[in-house]
Order: C-alpha cells, then sequence, then structure tokens
C-alpha cells in the first residue's frame, strides 16, 4: 500500500505544481491483453478482455500533457489455443486482474489545445506506473490463486522467493486524439506496458520436485504446477528441473480502446469570470 500512495502523491504533483494550465478529466473503454508464455505472440486476439479507466489530463504546454491513469483490465492466457502440440500438452491457464495507477505524460507531434485551429494531433507516450495482479486457475469449476501455491517451487529451499502481486511498470505507447467542441476531446490508443515481473500468468521457471511439492505445499500446489496428465490421460514422469516456462522474457499487458475527456478547468475562462 506505500507504493501505491507514493503514486497518487506523485499523480496529484504535476496538477499542484502547475497553475496555469487547462484540465480535463474522462475515461478509457477498449481492450486488455496480455503477452507471456501462456501466449505465442504479444498480442493474442483470441484473448483480449474489456477494460476500462478513468484519465485525468493536465495542458501543460500545447505539445506537453501530463496524463494520470486508473485503470482496470483482465488479461488471460491457455496453453489449448495454441498450435504447437507441446504447448498444448503443457496444458496451463490463468486468469488475472490489473489493478493499475500510472502516470503517462503525452507529447502532442501537432499544437493541440482550446485556443489552437488543430482539431486533432498523434501523440506518443511513456510514463511509469504500479498495478496489482494476482494469477488464477480454473480447477474443477473454481479459480484458485497460484501465488499462494508455489507452483514453482517459490518459498522452498533452492527455489526463488514467492514474487510480489504488487509491480512497476513502464507504459508507452502512441494514439490519436480529436477536439470535437471547444469542451470535449476524443481519442484512439494503443499503450503497452513492459513489467518487471515474468509472473503474471504464474510461468516462469522449471517444475519442482513434484513429491517434495506435494509434503510442503499440498496436492492442490502439485496439481496446479503440472497439468499435463489433465490432457494426455497419462499419470506425468516430470523430472525435476524440466524447463516449465521461459524466465528469459518478462510479460507484457496492453490497453487498447478510446478514450472521452472534458474539459473542467481553463484559467483564461476562469479569469473572465
Amino acid at each position: 500500500m506505500k507504493i501505491i500512495y507514493t503514486l497518487l502523491i506523485v499523480l496529484c504533483c504535476p496538477f499542484i505544481s502547475f497553475g496555469q494550465g487547462s484540465l480535463d478529466l474522462g475515461i478509457f473503454a477498449g481492450l486488455s491483453t496480455y503477452g507471456g508464455d501462456l501466449t505465442e505472440s504479444d498480442i493474442e486476439i483470441t484473448e483480449m478482455n474489456p477494460a476500462f479507466g478513468v484519465i485525468g489530463r493536465y495542458h501543460v504546454k500545447s505539445w506537453l500533457v501530463l496524463r494520470g491513469n486508473l485503470m482496470l483490465g483482465t488479461i488471460t492466457g491457455n496453453d489449448l489455443n495454441a498450435s504447437s502440440i507441446g504447448r498444448r500438452r503443457r496444458n496451463l491457464s490463468f486468469r488475472s486482474s490489473i489493478y493499475e495507477l500510472s502516470v503517462t505524460p503525452e507529447f502532442n507531434i501537432y499544437t493541440f489545445n482550446l485556443k489552437s485551429k488543430q482539431s486533432f494531433t498523434p501523440y506518443f507516450m511513456i510514463g511509469a506506473g504500479v498495478f496489482y495482479y494476482n494469477p488464477k486457475a480454473l480447477y474443477e469449476g473454481e479459480w484458485v490463486d497460484l501465488q499462494p501455491l508455489g507452483t514453482e517451487g517459490q518459498g522452498l529451499p533452492g527455489y526463488e522467493s514467492k514474487y510480489n502481486l504488487v509491480d512497476f511498470a513502464i507504459p508507452y505507447g502512441f494514439g490519436l486524439k480529436f477536439q470535437v467542441s471547444n469542451k470535449a476531446t476524443i481519442g484512439l490508443e494503443f499503450i503497452s506496458r513492459y513489467t518487471f515481473t515474468d509472473y503474471l500468468d504464474d510461468v516462469s521457471t522449471v517444475y519442482p520436485d513434484n513429491d517434495v511439492l506435494v509434503i510442503t505445499n499440498g496436492v492442490l500446489a502439485a496439481t496446479l504446477s503440472d497439468r499435463t496428465s489433465e490432457y494426455t490421460g497419462i499419470p506425468s514422469q516430470r523430472q525435476e528441473n524440466a524447463p516449465r516456462g521461459g524466465s528469459e522474457f518478462k510479460d507484457y499487458y496492453h490497453f487498447i480502446g478510446a478514450t472521452v475527456t472534458i474539459n473542467i478547468f481553463t484559467p483564461e475562462i476562469e479569469k473572465r469570470k
């Protein structure tokens, strides 16, 4: 929670520090998806889910906008959708909600503000954020939290510690926004999030010793660690430290959609009042 409070302060600082720019508030609506060990590409069309957000824009200059985001999305992945038989035999899947708080300055390509005659502009952004996630797997009709189970031996002697469910991300991407009136702006954008974790999907390294996992973390942990037998119908004879995922690359998630913002404060208008 300290991380979230710190980012909230950072998020508010631009609006406190600058007193002469206009302020817009609005919403984001679109889709969320992810790239990781349980997808075959960074953007998996079959794994897109609804996403929503609340955004605020503070216009510092005609080319610079400080933007804050509170985003909510869902990411999913499933080996059964893979074209590779080896991936389907692995038979892992997950679902996780994403709650993100971020600051992403927008850099307008063209002059763009209420006083300009320019009605649209492309823009790009890069910023920083913090997010919460919690991968779950569907087992016997119920969604089970995976992180406490240590499915790759996390927390056992000789293995990594359990991963954190709060982590940092670097949002970056591009968009196109249009001024449709002297108050309203709409936009279309694609924003990726580079993360510092490879566990958005609970898959990263190797299979642990199954017998040790049963004794220490329980039968459910061992069952959700290696689900090949559910696919093949044959008991798995997995060796310890056999590859389960690929830890050389971190996971990504993406938000793709539209924004609608309304100007709620402009210094020139307030002065005239």
